[in-house]
């Protein structure tokens, strides 16, 4: 069964291919990190037939990254998230600033959406998989000032415990930056306890880690 394990696999072969040139592990943007998983998760395990990505959740206008679709019929969906800050180095000036903290609210939105895809029968989906990769250390380290910001109930530090049915919420979901697409509380199905691995890392110039959260049914 494609499990948590063949996932750092994959993330640790395309870590590999920057021992040499960290151009090809770093990404220039989310949909690249995407399809290089894609690749690189055909690559490795023989199976998976083939992948879809965009897949639609149940009637909805939302989308599943990615299915990987296997060879004894059922699907495995993913949800990525990439969230980056500037590297110095014109070889990375491709790399968006994206220091915002609370894009945390849609990782977790990411979650919901795996929980929703594999709770739904009729996509035979037996677990799901949500993903998200950074060079921002404000994601994965416990801060105490943030214990009194307003998106207090989303963060993504090291060691987390969000409890199921537990209802995570903003302190003002009409506060500046919050978008009307992140207002709605967030309430899981499971117990997720956080838990992020190195990727790459360059001392003193970047350092990359990811996450991995499953849902299975």
């Amino acid at each position: 069964m494609f499990n948590e394990k063949k996932i750092i696999e994959i993330m640790e072969a395309l870590a590999e291919l920057g021992s040499t040139n960290s151009r090809r592990a770093i990404f220039t943007s989310e949909a690249e990190f995407q399809h290089n998983f894609a690749w690189m998760a055909k690559t490795l395990n023989e199976e998976i037939d083939y992948v879809l990505f965009e897949t639609p959740l149940d009637d909805d206008k939302r989308r599943v990254d990615l299915v990987l679709v296997m060879k004894d019929g059922t699907n495995i969906p993913i949800e990525f998230k990439y969230f980056t800050k500037k590297i110095d180095g014109e070889e990375f000036k491709y790399i968006r600033n994206q220091n915002d903290t609370w894009r945390s609210y849609d990782y977790l939105a990411d979650i919901q959406r795996i929980e929703e895809f594999v709770s739904n029968d009729k996509n035979n989906s037996p677990c799901g998989y949500s993903i998200v990769l950074t060079n921002n250390s404000v994601y994965w380290t416990y801060n105490s000032e943030s214990e009194t910001a307003n998106y207090k109930d989303f963060r993504l530090f090291e060691g987390r415990l969000i409890e199921k049915d537990q209802l995570l919420m903003w302190i003002d979901s009409n506060a500046r930056g919050v978008k009307k697409t992140q207002q709605k509380p967030i309430i899981l199905r499971k117990d997720y306890l956080f838990k992020w691995y190195d990727y790459i890392k360059e001392n003193n110039k970047y350092h990359f880690k990811y996450m991995i959260n499953k849902y299975i049914k």
